[in-house]
């Protein structure tokens, strides 16, 4: 007996359970998390560091820096300005915010992303 893993495509996964009006439901209501953590990622990739990396210049471990890079545990703490700051800090950016008009045509929507 040999292991072959199991192929998946997330991309069709994604869409089947969005298919469901209850599940898009909950989607959209996480939408502005979803675009925050991308944000992160990207430029902690762009920094070039890794989560271990960032831990150590905020002072903190790389399972905090997990958790602020997921939605793990969203609904019993979100981040401050502070923790936020200094997790753009520790990958050479700064942290901007912004009201973005949902009447606009290019407010950005997750779900065209991936």
């Amino acid at each position: 007996m040999s292991y072959e893993p199991i192929k998946h495509n997330m991309q069709a996964l994604k869409k089947l359970l969005l298919s469901d009006e209850a599940s898009q439901k909950e989607y959209d209501k996480l939408s502005e998390e979803f675009l925050i953590i991308a944000q992160m990622l990207k430029a902690r990739k762009a920094a070039d560091k890794t989560q271990k990396q960032v831990a150590s210049e905020m002072k903190t471990s790389s399972s905090v820096i997990s958790r602020l890079e997921s939605l793990e545990g969203h609904k019993n703490h979100s981040p401050t300005l502070d923790t936020l700051k200094k997790y753009a800090h520790a990958v050479n950016c700064i942290l901007s915010i912004e009201f973005i008009s949902k009447a606009k045509k290019n407010y950005p929507d997750r779900r065209k992303r991936s």
